[in-house]
């Protein structure tokens, strides 16, 4: 079943749950069925902003309670963590508002952010910003442009899923390891990732 499908059936549930993981094409789409009046734009963008917000609160306190653990555990995620730890460093404010749109670091950024030890507060409201941005231009940009990106939707589609079940594979692996290991001392590679100050 495609996205399109899905929408047509199960509506802003959808939008909610797949803007939650990542969700451009979701909610392009969205945006193009509201145009042609199958949905409404308005509880589309909503759930797309709840979901959006949500998820990356969900990553920021795992990133804050677990980061140490997940890096010993996947070393490859290293190089991607401190690239963003690096921009975040350096421009914070600007990092947390924009990661979303930085393809290279976007799915690791706010979990970094938490292991850097942000201020749960200062996250929050900077996410909750974001997170209105992100929405209104890809809702509003498939809303008004949604019939030139039809010829691409399912192309998109299938990169889109794919990324979906990449990643809830792996959030399914980390809950069962969590479970099944004792807390280890952070190597030193994870140590060694620059923090942001968290004094806000």
């Amino acid at each position: 079943m495609h996205v399109k499908e899905l929408l047509l059936e199960y509506g802003p549930l959808v939008v909610l749950i797949w803007t939650f993981f990542e969700g451009e094409t979701v909610l392009l789409v969205a945006g193009f069925l509201a145009q042609k009046g199958y949905m409404s734009l308005e509880g589309c963008l909503l759930a797309a902003f709840i979901g959006s917000m949500t998820g990356d609160q969900v990553y920021f306190w795992i990133g804050r309670m677990f980061g140490a653990q997940i890096f010993e555990w996947r070393p490859s995620w290293h190089d991607k963590a401190e690239s963003a730890l690096s921009m975040l460093v350096r421009y914070q404010n600007l990092f947390i508002l924009s990661f979303r749109f930085i393809y290279v670091v976007r799915n690791v950024a706010s979990f970094a952010i938490g292991f850097a030890g942000v201020a749960f507060r200062r996250f929050a409201v900077l996410n909750a910003i974001a997170a209105l941005i992100w929405v209104l231009s890809f809702g509003l940009g498939g809303y008004f442009f949604g019939k030139t990106l039809e010829h691409f939707v399912g192309q998109a589609e299938e990169i889109e899923t794919i990324a979906l079940g990449i990643f809830v594979v792996f959030m399914a692996g980390a809950w069962l390891w969590r479970r099944t290991r004792r807390r280890r001392a952070p190597s030193s590679d994870a140590a060694a990732l620059p923090s942001a100050s968290a004094n806000e």
